[in-house]
């Protein structure tokens, strides 16, 4: 299966994915080549929008967590890759981990089904970062869902959660795992264009 031309950003909660994805997407465009930004699903459509909706009528991690994980399911389904270049802020990784570290034994979505229906990207990156970090970025930004309330308050669990998450990264599978702790955002996404080798592709074409 041919890799998705582009780069995913995976991470637990308060860690700057949506910001450096953001960032990042503006760099690709302007240093090297036409790029999108994709969040959490890389073909949308209205059955995931119906899906997460849905989702964000309850206040319930578990009942929320059954919505998106039908969601991504049905994105694998009817995925087809981009035209342009893709930076996609989550896809599979962070919700398998959800599912696998807060409801072990339970089959919300079977992971081998995930790890084997799943079209990679040609880069992909697991941000990480400190307990004290990822708190002071938490106290940065409203908590609008369960899951940013448990994990403010349980920075242990957060950082266990975090661990786990990295030894689910498929070996076959070229990642980065970059510690975004002291980094600022134009930092963190620099490394993330020179690792995609998109800095040479900039430095070329000037």
């Amino acid at each position: 299966m041919e890799p998705i031309d582009g780069v995913l950003i995976e991470g637990v909660d308060f860690v700057g994915k949506t910001t450096v994805a953001r960032r990042l997407t503006q760099l690709v465009n302007e240093l090297a080549r036409p790029a999108s930004l994709g969040r959490c699903y890389v073909q949308p459509s209205p059955l995931t929008e119906f899906l997460e909706n849905e989702a964000a009528k309850y206040d319930d991690m578990r009942t929320r967590d059954y919505y998106y994980s039908a969601a991504l399911v049905a994105d694998l389904s009817m995925l087809t890759p981009p035209d342009d270049y893709r930076v996609q802020d989550r896809h599979w990784l962070t919700q398998v981990g959800r599912n696998a570290f807060f409801y072990p034994g339970e089959q919300i979505m079977p992971g081998e089904y995930v790890f084997e229906a799943h079209r990679p990207f040609g880069h992909n990156v697991l941000l990480t970062s400190t307990a004290a970090t990822k708190a002071q970025r938490a106290e940065r930004r409203a908590a609008t869902s369960p899951r940013d309330r448990y994990l403010r308050a349980n920075p242990g669990l957060h950082q266990d959660y975090e661990s786990f998450l990295s030894t689910l990264l498929p070996a076959e599978e070229d990642w980065l795992i970059l510690d975004t702790t002291d980094c600022s955002v134009e930092e963190v996404s620099r490394q993330i264009l020179r690792y995609c080798g998109l800095l040479d592709q900039a430095a070329v074409a000037s």
